[in-house]
């Protein structure tokens, strides 16, 4: 695709080079978000000098990225709906996650996990573990 910029009118050329860089970042925000949410999983069970060691960076990354992680999912929930928020309290415990629950995960963005035994017609969903443990916190606030 780079190759074909040369053969393109400049304003052409230019106009798919943004699209494309803006679509590099909206990912790259995604996996930024994903990467956070993992080391905050991860944060359950391990210190953060460990979690930093073995992803080979400065704890003050990990300590950003935990950060990140909490601040993604207080931003996702404050853009809820009343109806999803009450949705996804009620089932925090479930497993696996009824349809309706998983079609209103998907449809708000937020990562589920699936998964599927041989033999098995469908997949099971369950709450990611961070995101398990942020529901239960909110339903003791509230």
């Amino acid at each position: 695709m780079i190759d074909d910029l040369a053969e393109l009118p400049i304003a052409e050329a230019d106009k798919l080079a943004r699209e494309n860089i803006e679509r590099c970042r909206d990912e790259m925000g995604v996996w930024r978000v994903r990467r956070a949410g993992r080391v905050l999983q991860e944060r359950r069970t391990s210190s953060v000098a460990e979690i930093a060691a073995d992803m080979g960076v400065h704890p003050q990354v990990v300590y950003e990225l935990l950060r990140e992680a909490r601040t993604a999912l207080e931003t996702w929930w404050g853009n809820l709906s009343d109806a999803d928020r009450s949705l996804f309290l009620e089932h925090r415990d479930d497993y696996p996650l009824p349809a309706d629950v998983v079609e209103r995960l998907r449809a708000t963005r937020q990562i589920i996990v699936g998964g599927k035994w041989e033999g098995q017609g469908g997949y099971d969903f369950m709450w990611p573990s961070h995101l398990q443990q942020f529901l239960t916190d909110k339903a003791g606030r509230e």
